[in-house]
């Protein structure tokens, strides 16, 4: 999948879920741990196939649900923390691990 389609996807993702974070029933969304283990381990298996057309487009289709369920819920729920301190150390901790969890992948990914 081209880059502007992998993009186009994520725009499009994130205003489903910002439509579907305005139904008054918001617990219609599918439980949060399940789906995203589904979705991650999905797409943990298909990235360690051949690489093929049809393996990047599927990456994208899994990337657009899970941006569409669950990725600005997760975002949005650090603003629910009552405690400011509590709220920076959060995100502080957050991008620590999202920081070391891509320099792994990145080394990974060249290693192979």
């Amino acid at each position: 999948m081209p880059l502007i389609s992998r993009t186009a996807c994520t725009e499009c993702a994130n205003v489903v879920c910002s439509f579907l974070l305005m139904c008054p029933d918001v617990d219609a969304l599918p439980s949060g741990n399940s789906l995203s283990l589904a979705i991650l381990i999905t797409g943990g298996c298909v990235g360690l196939m051949p690489e093929t057309a049809a393996q990047s487009w599927t990456l994208g289709v899994l990337t657009t649900i899970y941006l569409a369920t669950l990725g600005l819920v997760a975002y949005m729920l650090v603003a629910e923390i009552p405690s400011t301190r509590l709220r920076v150390k959060t995100v502080i901790i957050g991008r620590v691990v999202y920081n070391i969890t891509s320099i792994i992948s990145n080394t990974l990914r060249r290693a192979c």
